[in-house]
């Protein structure tokens, strides 16, 4: 995980299975949102976005493989809906930790959104941006290039993050991986 400038997250989940595993594998990307606010699914760019008072989240997910996106709400987000194994037994009721935050607070997670390949393979990526910002502010733009990079755009601001230095030398950040 990057924190880039303070301003944003940049996540890779490099995932694999053994290739003794017949017919490969459905890997999940689990996102949660405490809040009971409304979720913006954007099928055609791989986004969701939230608002929790001034401040709205950007969620983009990029992924080579075709992916499923399900908001798994309260209880039910206690269920894998891969394996249908319920943790519920496991979960504590969640403890206030925000002080600056005076909403009510649930007892469990609203929102579980689970992001999943809908075609088993036996390696996949997901690279993920995670963009807060205020009202007011400028909409962030998030543009995949390849598997391991992206350009972000804010406002006037505009930067390159890779995961692949060797294929983007001109990349403002680089992670080698």
């Amino acid at each position: 995980m990057l924190f880039v400038d303070g301003r944003y997250f940049v996540m890779l989940d490099d995932l694999a299975v053994s290739k003794d595993r017949p017919g490969g594998s459905r890997f999940s990307w689990l996102y949660h949102v405490l809040q009971d606010v409304p979720l913006v699914w954007e099928a055609e760019t791989g986004s969701f976005s939230y608002r929790i008072e001034d401040v709205t989240t950007l969620v983009k997910v990029i992924c080579a493989e075709e992916f499923a996106f399900e908001d798994r709400q309260k209880q039910q987000g206690l269920v894998n809906p891969i394996t249908g194994e319920n943790y519920t037994e496991w979960v504590r009721k969640i403890q206030r930790y925000d002080n600056n935050y005076t909403g009510p607070y649930p007892e469990v997670v609203t929102h579980n959104i689970w992001i999943t390949n809908r075609n088993p393979a036996y390696e996949l990526r997901y690279l993920t941006v995670i963009y807060p910002y205020r009202e007011g502010d400028p909409v962030p733009l998030v543009e995949r290039l390849d598997g391991l990079t992206v350009r972000v755009s804010c406002g006037r601001q505009t930067e390159m993050v890779t995961f692949a230095p060797d294929l983007h030398p001109e990349a403002e950040f680089q992670v080698e991986l």
